[in-house]
Formats: structure tokens, C-alpha cells, sequence
């Protein structure tokens, strides 16, 4: 046997799926990884009337325990490790192996390089954290953007060194340069991505993976190579629940495969990652309904506190604002002008509603009329939440937090909503705002608010101190200390072996003196 495949075994027998699996302890071949891959992971040929029943099984628990051990313990090469995400995906192909050479391993020590690099690299006092997300951070355009520069900030106050990794190449100058002040190195591009994991992965003490797309993407080369990284995966929000609703009001069959797409997706993230974050206590218990044994927190929006400065009596207008790549701010945007605005303008003739947004399309644009003013992008909010007097956000359909909510809050401008856009902070009608989902309902309650001074006053400043207590960045601090600090200086993996006069840390971080003996394991 190859010796990375008898290193890989001694490995694997220490896994808790294989410990407690009487079935995998009968068959001999399984203590091999590559025979593993290719004689139980991946039978060649299976006849399509068992793929729900395959199906089902890469769901259970066992899978995903068994899952999440490959990704974390083995040196199994990229390539394999994309081969069994797609598998958990159920794409078409993935069970039938047509090159039986894909799944080998290399005789040559072909993984374990990595292993030792890794120990070179991990530095138990140079805390660096690895964060990729789909693009550089615009926090004046997209609350997802907002979120994640929350999230740097935090970790740079806390002291970790940053490498942040933009999926896409577009070219975003200004905003590159913000991070770089910081002390952030950026990085873009898939490529780049790759090299920079291959050159330097081992020094990563976590991996914080934004989005579903992004994670999927990227979690066979961050295991691939950060073999000592604790790996996060944030959710943002759980896009097949989105989907889910927005069906709802559609009727859009088309929407069935993106629902299913971004549930396998969403879920596989989860069975791999170290720990996910979910953004709201309900979203939390979604996942763990889904994989039970998913290891979740909750790390919410996260705003800073900009109290009111002028009285009621000089406001006026309606605000909503939101980026336009997200088809719930479109539709709500539309649903608000066309069936809400109508019953408002009865009785406030004259009243204007904003519509701030990148991105704006032309199915918004088109609503310009004597009360509905469509802005675009705006480099500057803030002259809006303290001019205008009522912020809406009509959603019939999103997941997760909705920032545009978390931030008329934080700015002290009443809101009025629906239950789906109060959901995931807490929030109560009549308390921290107005909620109604009828559009009777939601024109009743903001003329009643733009009309109320009193209720205006109490609505703001309970708002206020909810958004203060629960997600200003003072409050999200501890959160982050729990999920960061905890772990600050200790390499991810529970056992490591030497290999060859190659020191392996221990899990306490420690390196242990050279072992000529292939496979003892220490610590």
C-alpha cells in the first residue's frame, strides 16, 4: 500500500464515523481512502430506480458525519474532494466513475506535503483568519456588504490578520483601498485564490466562507490546503427558504430546481464547515431540523448607532431603500407604489416616496410619478433617514435579517413592515415598530405613524435601544469572542501524525520532535 494511503488510514481509524460503524470495521478495503472512494462512496453503475434512496442516504447523518471527517481528517487532493461534493449535490454523473484512475492517490506522497507544509506554516501566535466572499465589500450599496465589513472590522479590533479573497475580479479600486488601509490583504480572483490557499494555506487559524456559492466553491481547496484552518461557513441568509417564499407569490415553476439547487448547496456547506453561522435564532433552527448534528450559531446584522437629530415636525416622505440585484427589494419596491401608495395618497396628497438602490431596473424606474421619486444609487444615505419621516419595507418574500429594517432602526426612523421583514431581531408590533401585511393594513399604519407624533417618538427611540442592546457592533463583540477567541492558537485537527523526520503539531499547537517511524502518531 502507498504510504499516504497507509498515513491516511491510521488517520481515519481515529474518525468517529469509522469507530462506531461495525460496517466499515468488516471491510478491509475500506481502510484505504482511494478504495474507500471508489468501492463505498462511489459505486460504479448504480441503476437510477435507487438514487432516492441513495438520495436519502446522503442526507442522514451518518453521511454527513462520515462527510465531514474526509473533508477535515484525510489528505485527499482537491480533486476528490470536489468529486464527493458532488455527489452530496446529487449531480448528474457523479456515481458512475468512467476514469477508474480519478480517485487514486499519489504513491509519491502526493497529499502529505501539504500536511508538513501546513505545520510549517501554523504560527499558534500569528492569528490569521482567511475570509472569501463574492466580491469586495460595497457597504453602500448591499446590506451583505455591511455585514461582512462589520465582521473585518471586528476581527482587526480583536487582532487577528486578515486576508480577504474576492471571488469576483471586477476591478472595485476605492473599495479594495478601504480594506488595505485597514491592514487587509486583498486578493482577487479564483486563480489567485488557488495559488495563494497552495502557497500559504497553512498559516490560516480560520476560514470564514460568506455565502452558499462562495463556500461550495471554495471548501475542497480551503481543506485541501488549510489542513489546520478552523472553517466557518456564513449563511448571509438561507437563500432556499428565500426562494421557497418568493415561489409562493410568483407561481414560478422555474423557481422548484433553484429551491432544490440552493437546499443541497446550503446544506452540504453546513455538513462540512467547522461551524455555521446563521443569522437569526429561527434560521439556526431551521438548519439543525435539517442536519441535527450540525454544529450553528447565531451572529446577527450588525449596525452602528446613529441617533435623530431632527424633530418630527420638519420630516417628511416615505423611504425605502434596498440594492436591486436582491428581487425582493424589486418586488416590494413595485408591490408598495402600486398597491399601498395609492391608499396613502387619499389621505396625504402630497406625500413622496423615495426609492434609493443600486442597481436600479426599469420596472422601478418606470413607477417616477407625482409621489414616487426612484433615486438610483446614493452615495450618502444618511440626509434621507433624517429628513424623511416613515421608513417602509413592504417584503412579501426573503430569509434571514433584513438590513434595510436593522438600519432605519439603528438611524432612529420608525419603520412599518411586514412579518417577514421584522423577522430574525425580535422585534414586536406596536413596540419597536408597525407590522401589517395587508395592504390596507400597511396604509393604515404608516398614515396612523406619520400622523402620531407620540407614537413616532416612542416607536424611535424603543428602536434605538433594541438595535443597541442586541446588534451594535458593542453587542456583536462578544458574540465574535465566542466563536473566534475561543479557538485563538489552536490548530483544527484532533490527532496529528509524523511522517519521515516531518513535524506535525499536536493538538495543543505544540511540534513534536521528529519521528523516523511512518504513521507513529503523537500527542
Amino acid at each position: 500500500m502507498p504510504q499516504s494511503c497507509r498515513a491516511a488510514r491510521q488517520i481515519y481509524i481515529e474518525c468517529p464515523a469509522y469507530r462506531t460503524s461495525p460496517i466499515l470495521r468488516k471491510k478491509k478495503y475500506l481502510l484505504s481512502p482511494d478504495k474507500l472512494s471508489q468501492h463505498y462512496l462511489l459505486p460504479a453503475n448504480i441503476k437510477p430506480i435507487r438514487t432516492r434512496i441513495v438520495m436519502r442516504f446522503t442526507r442522514s447523518i451518518w453521511f454527513n458525519t462520515l462527510l465531514r471527517e474526509t473533508y477535515n481528517s484525510l489528505p485527499f487532493p482537491e480533486h476528490i474532494k470536489h468529486r464527493l461534493k458532488e455527489i452530496y449535490l446529487g449531480r448528474a454523473g457523479t456515481w458512475k466513475i468512467s476514469n477508474k484512475d480519478v480517485f487514486k492517490l499519489d504513491g509519491g506522497l502526493e497529499a502529505l506535503p501539504r500536511v508538513a507544509a501546513s505545520a510549517r506554516q501554523f504560527d499558534p501566535d500569528d492569528p490569521w483568519v482567511l475570509v472569501i466572499d463574492l466580491r469586495i465589500p460595497t457597504p453602500d450599496q448591499d446590506s451583505g456588504s455591511v455585514r461582512i465589513s462589520a465582521i473585518l472590522h471586528l476581527l482587526r479590533e480583536t487582532g487577528f490578520r486578515i486576508t480577504f479573497i474576492s471571488d469576483s475580479e471586477e476591478p472595485l479600486p476605492c473599495d479594495q483601498e478601504n480594506l488595505e488601509l485597514r491592514g487587509i490583504e486583498v486578493l482577487s480572483g479564483f486563480d489567485a485564490a488557488r495559488h495563494h490557499l497552495a502557497a500559504a494555506g497553512g498559516k490560516y487559524h480560520f476560514s470564514l466562507l460568506s455565502r452558499p456559492e462562495v463556500a461550495l466553491r471554495y471548501l475542497p481547496y480551503v481543506r485541501a490546503y488549510a489542513l489546520y484552518s478552523y472553517v466557518i461557513y456564513d449563511t448571509v441568509d438561507l437563500h432556499w427558504i428565500r426562494f421557497e417564499r418568493e415561489m409562493r407569490i410568483s407561481d414560478d415553476p422555474a423557481l422548484l430546481g433553484r429551491i432544490a439547487s440552493f437546499r443541497r448547496t446550503e446544506l452540504f456547506n453546513t455538513a462540512c464547515a467547522d461551524l455555521t453561522l446563521a443569522i437569526s435564532d429561527e434560521e439556526k433552527n431551521c438548519l439543525i431540523t435539517e442536519q441535527p448534528d450540525a454544529n450553528v450559531a447565531v451572529l446577527p446584522n450588525i449596525h452602528e448607532i446613529f441617533p435623530p437629530k431632527t424633530p418630527f415636525a420638519l420630516r417628511k416622505g416615505l423611504l425605502f431603500i434596498g440594492g436591486f440585484w436582491h428581487k425582493p427589494n424589486e418586488d416590494a419596491a413595485i408591490h408598495f407604489a402600486n398597491n399601498i401608495l395609492p391608499q396613502i395618497t387619499e389621505k396625504i396628497p402630497n406625500v413622496v416616496f423615495y426609492i434609493i438602490g443600486s442597481n436600479m431596473p426599469a420596472s422601478v424606474k418606470s413607477l417616477r410619478s407625482h409621489n414616487v421619486e426612484p433615486l438610483g444609487f446614493v452615495a450618502d444615505v444618511a440626509p434621507y433617514f433624517e429628513s424623511c419621516r416613515v421608513f417602509v419595507a413592504p417584503l412579501r418574500f426573503g430569509a434571514g435579517m433584513k438590513g434595510k429594517v436593522g438600519q432605519s432602526m439603528s438611524h432612529g426612523l420608525p419603520v412599518v413592515t411586514t412579518q417577514i421583514g421584522a423577522e430574525g431581531m425580535d422585534l414586536q408590533h406596536e413596540q419597536e415598530l408597525l407590522i401589517a401585511d395587508n395592504p390596507l393594513d400597511f396604509a393604515d399604519g404608516v398614515i396612523r405613524l406619520y400622523h402620531d407624533e407620540i407614537l413616532w417618538h416612542r416607536l424611535s427611540a424603543r428602536a434605538l435601544a433594541h438595535v443597541d442592546a442586541n446588534y451594535s457592533h458593542a453587542a456583536t463583540q462578544k458574540r465574535m469572542a465566542r466563536i473566534f477567541s475561543g479557538r485563538q492558537g489552536k490548530p483544527n485537527p484532533p490527532r496529528c501524525y509524523e511522517f519521515h523526520d516531518t513535524a506535525i503539531p499536536t493538538s495543543s499547537g505544540e511540534v513534536s520532535a521528529s519521528s523516523k517511524v511512518t504513521g507513529q502518531r503523537t500527542g
